[in-house]
């Protein structure tokens, strides 16, 4: 392939994603090394690509009280204007919310259910189509926002709304900065001190930079330093202790941290100052902890990203301090750097891993569009949700579209993402009464569309009516979720305009944007799973490899319950056969814990069990709680207290060989990871099996021809009858392995006699 070739859609992606973290590291940058807000204006305008053709930085005037802000510098007409007006902070939209929300994005102001009436007709008489107002937050309090218009629909990416965030919080990092630096009689060593930090900040790489920067350059005195990050892979999150130093070493961990009872203003502070640990003023949850340091005092920085916690630096001292008004201005001042330096830390990592993610899938995945497009940069479930969602509800053109997957029993079905937001997240409807999901359980390959819920005779009277008249329903599509031929879900998209009819051809898009959205939602569930399979996939291609060293059949069954073992917590393992003649399986090999007695049993009925169920259905049995299965069949071979357990047959080329069945005593034990690894190492034991059968019956008659080779070759050799019997027994006894041989013949007569 030439280097003219264009790029592949992921190529493209990972560049964007790259080019995106450039652009942000440069337009932070110029934010850090500028005091002048119409540069500082620049740098945010620019990272926009201008995609506004307005734009405003305004800080408060008072932001403890005064309901006004100071309007310091204007891009208008694609120049920006140094000004110094005082403006009313109500003058713009919604200006209550700011503080609470992340940004005020509104790409159409003409529907935007965010607006009041007379705030959006205040900006539709100005000519104003698309708004968006980023506030300027410090440390969980607004002092400014940064606001763009178009009279054009403008509409930025996710990455790049984020990022523009994270852009503006620095600005307002600056503008407090200079506000500490006009307010308070700081010392030229302070100054210089905070500079220096600042400046060493922003070159640290990673985590443990930042920990150093902090002890060379604030602490020098400190005993240890602590950083304390969330797990968001755990529900609800949890906290690890990620890295520490010493005045001697320094060492990544991952250790587990537990929260000591606190106040909650301990974690909602930007930092806490504890002078004596004897006897807090304010107990941080992290009190506990520290105290294994044996601290004259410690000093706790809470950095918060999107309004949650998620990272803590501690640092303990040895001998006391004191949280002067100097220290204290130091400290929250670096905590806010240090807060920014690890958000663009988060935001690098989380480039890097989204574009490692594009590579891997470039050789697969050949037909891309704007739904794989998006999925590829995100992780989380409900990120994920609420994506595919709106953007399938905005390519059909739909009223509303919600996501209702289906639990574990499939029984219940709970709604987890909607667009627009109706307030229906949330809700659980029992499957066993929904006509609609009934639909998709009979025939889960293809779309319902109800062009007419009035009149659909699909519906029962009762459902048309609460969807038609009560709901104001006119039509709509269900389309199914389905991952691996099990419906997961079903995304609903409800069409109010009466008469509306939808393009087939569009359904298909859509239904084929529901089954990326499925598998990427099952990535991202499957995502946590991805170490330990890891480690199971190596071990069953090491059982692979094992079990092709020998033909023995006992030999290919201790390879398999070596394997197995480390693979899975069990408490019993049973290898069974298929009898061909009778309609049973006879255990071949088992494996069990000291502790169970019960009987070995040899044969198992097929009749009335779930082995006889796997056997007719071709597929692996699972279950959380044997003892809670409501299908009436038994479990023979099985101890009394076995709780979870899967049966998995043997079929190697679809050809039946026998069954594997694993039990624990410890309910829900096994996940869907174990069921595909242990299909897995089922087949390669079938075919392991298989190829010992076909090799001892190769060398049987292998030996049998040989045996009548042998005995044809001395038939000739001899000349009387005697020596031909005496050469046949003598063969066969050797061949069976008997010890003496006899030949009887019988006379004509004796014959005749035998027969009457």
């Amino acid at each position: 392939m030439s280097s003219s070739a264009p790029l592949e859609p992921n190529s493209r992606e990972s560049n964007e994603i790259l080019s995106l973290a450039q652009a942000q590291y440069e337009a932070a940058g110029t934010i850090f090394g500028s005091n002048d807000p119409a540069e500082i204006l620049d740098a945010l305008v620019s990272f926009t690509e201008q995609a506004y053709e307005e734009a405003q930085l305004c800080l408060l005037e008072d932001p403890t009280s005064s309901p006004y802000v100071v309007l310091l510098a204007e891009y208008k007409n694609q120049r920006i204007n140094r000004t110094r007006t005082r403006l009313l902070l109500n003058q713009f939209p919604a200006s209550d919310t700011y503080s609470a929300i992340e940004s005020l994005n509104i790409v159409d102001v003409s529907i935007d259910p965010f607006l009041e009436d007379d705030e959006r007709q205040r900006l539709i008489d100005a000519g104003v189509q698309s708004l968006l107002i980023t506030p300027m937050v410090v440390s969980q309090r607004l002092t400014g926002i940064v606001a763009f218009r178009s009279r054009s629909q403008v509409q930025l990416s996710p990455a790049r709304m984020r990022a523009l965030r994270n852009l503006v919080d620095q600005a307002a990092v600056v503008f407090e900065n200079q506000a500490l630096l006009r307010n308070t009689e700081t010392s030229l060593e302070e100054v210089q001190a905070l500079y220096e930090i600042n400046r060493a900040m922003l070159a640290a790489v990673d985590t443990m930079d930042i920990l150093r920067v902090l002890r060379d350059r604030l602490a020098q005195d400190a005993d240890v330093i602590l950083h304390v990050a969330a797990d968001t892979s755990t529900s609800p999150r949890s906290f690890m202790l990620r890295q520490i130093t010493t005045r001697d070493s320094e060492s990544d961990v991952k250790t587990p941290v537990t929260f000591s009872d606190a106040a909650s203003s301990a974690l909602a502070a930007p930092i806490t100052f504890c002078e004596n640990p004897a006897a807090p003023a304010v107990r941080h949850p992290l009190h506990d902890a520290l105290m294994a340091y044996a601290p004259s005092g410690y000093i706790v920085m809470n950095i918060h990203e999107r309004g949650e916690l998620q990272d803590m630096i501690a640092i303990t001292f040895k001998m006391p301090f004191s949280a002067d008004a100097r220290t204290q201005r130091l400290y929250t001042a670096v905590a806010d750097q240090a807060a920014i330096v690890l958000q663009n830390q988060h935001l690098l990592m989380e480039a890097q891993i989204s574009a490692e993610q594009a590579n891997r899938q470039l050789g697969r995945l050949q037909i891309l569009n704007r739904l794989s497009l998006g999925l590829s940069s995100l992780t989380e479930q409900g990120e994920i949700m609420q994506f595919g969602t709106r953007l399938i509800a905005e390519t059909v053109n739909v009223d509303h579209a919600g996501l209702m997957l289906i639990d574990k029993d499939q029984t219940i079905g709970t709604v987890v993402a909607e667009h627009p937001n109706f307030g229906a997240i949330g809700q659980r409807l029992p499957l066993d009464t929904n006509p609609l999901t009934q639909i998709l359980f009979r025939d889960p390959g293809h779309a319902v569309y109800i062009e007419d819920i009035a009149t659909d005779e699909r519906l029962p009277e009762m459902s048309r009516t609460f969807l038609h008249e009560q709901s104001g329903l006119n039509a709509m599509i269900i389309i199914p979720m389905v991952v691996q031929d099990r419906l997961i879900g079903s995304m609903g998209l409800d069409i109010l305009e009466r008469g509306r009819t939808i393009d087939p051809e569009l359904i298909q898009v859509a239904t084929a944007m529901s089954s990326q959205l499925a598998i990427a939602l099952q990535n991202a569930r499957l995502l946590s799973d991805s170490t330990l399979r890891a480690v199971q996939l190596q071990r069953v291609t090491m059982f692979s490899q094992n079990v092709q060293a020998t033909m023995k059949q006992d030999e290919i069954f201790e390879v398999f319950f070596a394997e197995v073992s480390q693979l899975f917590s069990l408490d019993s393992l049973t290898v069974a056969l298929y009898d061909r003649e009778v309609s049973e399986l006879r255990v071949a090999a088992q494996r069990r814990s000291a502790n169970d007695t019960q009987p070995f049993s040899i044969v198992i009925p097929l009749t009335n069990t779930l082995f006889g169920q796997v056997a007719q259905t071709g597929k692996t049995y699972v279950s959380d709680d044997v003892a809670q299965d409501s299908s009436g069949l038994l479990l023979p071979n099985a101890s009394f207290n076995t709780r979870s357990v899967m049966i998995a047959p043997v079929q190697p080329n679809r050809q039946p060989v026998g069954q594997v069945m694993i039990t624990s005593s410890q309910p829900g034990v096994y996940t869907e990871t174990d069921v595909a690894i242990l299909e897995q190492i089922v087949t390669q034991l079938g075919i392991a099996l298989q190829n010992s059968r076909a090799y001892a019956e190769t060398q049987r008659a292998a030996r049998n021809q040989s045996l009548i080779n042998t005995i044809s070759a001395q038939y000739q050799q001899q000349s009387s009858l005697e020596n031909m019997l005496t050469l046949t027994l003598r063969e066969l006894g050797r061949a069976l392995g008997a010890r003496r041989a006899r030949a009887r013949f019988l006379t004509a007569q004796d014959s005749i006699a035998e027969e009457t």
